[in-house]
């Protein structure tokens, strides 16, 4: 027995290269489905723990989620202004000094509104 498993009292167990594939290769699933995010009343709760773990699987669904659960009135109306939306904002097609401050500020406020840093650099 090594030095490890006598002093914690526990008995060491051989785990094989397959076992630790496997576990590094599972994700924890949130407790809703994207469907429910999309289309249902999710608790807040549920959203941002979506947004941690979740997958989306396709940009549009992202957007969507984006749209229903983080986007204000205010944020789509600065978007609006300076001609550019969620789409571009993910892949980084925003251009310009004023459109590029107003896209990381959006950011910003989705981070905070989440609790963790999701968007942006």
């Amino acid at each position: 027995m090594d030095e490890l498993s006598r002093s914690s009292g526990k008995v060491h167990e051989e785990v094989t290269e397959d076992e630790k594939m496997a576990k590094r290769v599972q994700r924890p699933r949130p407790k809703i489905e994207l469907d429910e995010l999309l289309t249902g009343t999710p608790s807040w709760e549920d959203v941002v723990e979506f947004f941690r773990i979740g997958e989306f699987h396709d940009e549009r669904y992202t957007v969507a989620a984006i749209e229903k659960h983080l986007l204000t009135e205010e944020q789509r109306k600065k978007m609006f202004d300076l001609r550019f939306d969620i789409v571009k904002m993910l892949n980084g097609y925003v251009e310009g000094e004023e459109p590029q401050k107003v896209k990381y500020d959006i950011f910003a406020e989705w981070n905070a509104k989440l609790g963790f840093h999701h968007f942006g650099c």
